[in-house]
């Protein structure tokens, strides 16, 4: 995954013994994320391991969260969710390891550019919903929809990538969404009504409207509402009607626009509850698009 932020440093050491580091990408949270070399055998990976030299009650959170993740991609097998490839997750020898993945983030292309074609645009639409839809169907839901989340290979493929969003239902919320307490409008133009204003009851229902926003972006190029501040996009959010896809994009099929709508409905019981319904939506759209001869 090489257009991450920038690498923290580029370094060849502190990596499992059997790999060689090409990049550390990232520390977070006690975690470092690196890109590296299998020895002797090729292959790049993404490994993900706690910090060298941190304190126990660090290493110990770590390890769980690498136990978690691990536990994610076994239980919501999906291509369109990063997966673990091996795991060693003891406390003499720990790190997750993934495949490596060329290309950026939808967040990065969308930014760079106007977007997709249209008949592009509902095979990246698709994708993002299947693997909410996957992951969904294996009782998680992803707490951090966003453009930044979704992986784009040269390929074409989309997939979410950043699995320290994604929790499961049935556990206590663990993971808090950092979208809420975020200044970024780019970022909070994700969130539903009710979330703005602090009133999120039902993590489904916000879900969806999340993805709604996500699929407009990459139906339009646009974001559907834009404002400067977080109180400028409550008032837009709460008051104005969402802009029908359409209309920004006429080559678009027309039922996009009474689907995109439902999925960001002001009340959150208007809304679908299952992507499955979404997905059920999207593919004959798009094999229609592929049988197109325009």
């Amino acid at each position: 995954m090489s257009d991450l932020n920038s690498p923290v440093a580029t370094v060849a050491s502190a990596v499992p013994q059997g790999f060689r580091g090409l990049q550390l990408l990232a520390v977070t949270d006690g975690i470092e994320t690196w890109h590296v070399e299998r020895n002797g055998k090729g292959g790049q990976y993404l490994l993900r391991q706690p910090t060298v030299r941190c304190s126990r009650e660090t290493t110990r959170q770590a390890i769980e969260e690498l136990q978690r993740e691990l536990h994610l991609t076994r239980m919501a097998s999906s291509p369109y969710v990063r997966r673990a490839v091996h795991a060693e997750l003891n406390q003499s020898r720990c790190y997750l390891l993934s495949d490596w993945l060329e290309g950026t983030t939808l967040e990065a292309h969308l930014s760079r550019s106007m977007g997709f074609d249209w008949k592009r645009s509902l095979w990246m639409a698709r994708q993002c919903a299947s693997g909410l839809a996957d992951l969904q169907a294996a009782g998680f839901e992803h707490r951090a929809i966003a453009a930044s989340q979704v992986w784009l290979t040269p390929e074409g493929r989309a997939l979410w990538f950043d699995l320290r969003h994604i929790v499961d239902r049935s556990l206590p919320a663990e993971v808090a969404d950092p979208r809420v307490a975020s200044s970024d409008p780019n970022l909070l133009v994700y969130l539903p009504p009710e979330a703005l204003v602090g009133d999120a009851r039902r993590p489904v229902f916000e879900d969806m409207y999340s993805l709604g926003v996500l699929l407009y972006r990459i139906f339009t190029g646009k974001l559907p509402f834009v404002a400067t501040t977080r109180e400028m996009l409550t008032r837009l959010v709460r008051s104005s009607s969402v802009p029908g896809v359409c209309s920004q994009n006429p080559r678009l099929p027309a039922q996009l626009d009474r689907l995109v709508q439902s999925m960001m409905a002001k009340q959150p019981l208007r809304r679908p509850t299952h992507f499955s319904d979404v997905v059920a939506e999207l593919i004959p759209l798009e094999l229609e698009s592929i049988l197109s001869a325009v």
